[in-house]
């Protein structure tokens, strides 16, 4: 089994600056937009990798959200479907 750490960002956050410079830096080709998805994005990125064989994914957003109940529920309506 293959894992990975997706982090995302809520659907109104444009990718910060700081990543933006840094994948300037280390990946200069690399779409930001799927670097760092928006939430709402989440389903269509962890398909890019279920197609590629993973099958472990630790959400984590990229701004510590103000209660975490709302933010675990709605990002898993979203990813839930997924699960085999």
């Amino acid at each position: 089994h293959w894992g990975v750490l997706v982090s995302y960002r809520a659907d109104d956050a444009p990718v910060p600056e700081r990543m933006l410079r840094l994948l300037a830096d280390r990946n200069p080709d690399a779409d930001p937009e799927q670097v760092l998805p928006r939430v709402s994005d989440l389903p269509a990125a962890l398909g890019r990798f279920i197609d590629v064989g993973f099958s472990k994914f630790v959400l984590i957003p990229s701004v510590e959200p103000s209660e975490w109940a709302p933010e675990l529920a709605a990002v898993a309506e979203l990813v839930r479907p997924l699960e085999n």
